[in-house]
């Protein structure tokens, strides 16, 4: 009977570990995630800022006409690199109890003005058809990251084109009229 309450206790003991040992690899996967995707989002924008300088060092020839748009472009990606920080941060302390209700169609006229510049150069027109009134309870910064990536995505692969975010049952609707993603790419849609 001794023999068999060892067991038990064992096997619950090695169960326990099981538990902990799972939950160590889901947050180390979550940690290598969370990397890479502030490393994906502040790649780009640190690109142009150092060649921006880089051109401005090397140009001893620079008249403030030349030299106002690169500051101008600069100046944005330091801010893509502060709202990137900002998301990290706000997912990597979100918490569920962290709802409260949000206007929606507020929520998408911040994020269209951010990326506005961005949008226009890429020839993205952005159209806010949120219903005023339309609100949700949900993660406020969850969501703008959310937003924030799929908006700029859309800048970047789908333009030109229009993009436009109407209200949806208990959501948003995004859609564009961009060329798509070729079939052969389909497969690989979710990869890095």
């Amino acid at each position: 009977m001794a023999q068999i309450a060892r067991l038990n206790e064992a096997d619950r003991l090695m169960e326990a570990f099981n538990r902990v040992q799972d939950q160590v690899d889901t947050a180390i996967a979550d940690q290598r995630e969370l990397s890479a995707n502030l490393h994906h989002e502040v790649r780009t924008p640190l690109a142009v800022i150092r060649s921006d300088a880089e051109i401005m060092l090397l140009d001893n020839t620079c008249r403030p006409e030349d030299v106002r748009p690169r500051l101008e472009r600069i100046a944005r990606s330091v801010t893509d690199i502060e709202q990137s920080l900002q998301s990290t941060y706000h997912l990597a302390h979100a918490r569920f109890a962290d709802e409260s209700p949000v206007n929606l169609h507020l929520c998408v006229d911040d994020i269209f003005e951010s990326l506005g510049l961005e949008a226009d150069k890429a020839g993205m027109a952005l159209v806010n058809a949120v219903e005023p009134t339309h609100q949700e309870v949900v993660n406020q910064p969850a969501l703008m990251t959310v937003m924030r990536n799929i908006v700029r995505n859309a800048a970047l692969h789908a333009a030109p084109a229009k993009l436009i975010v109407d209200s949806v049952a208990r959501g948003l609707r995004l859609t564009d009229n961009g060329p798509g993603i070729a079939a052969s790419d389909l497969p690989y849609v979710f990869d890095r």
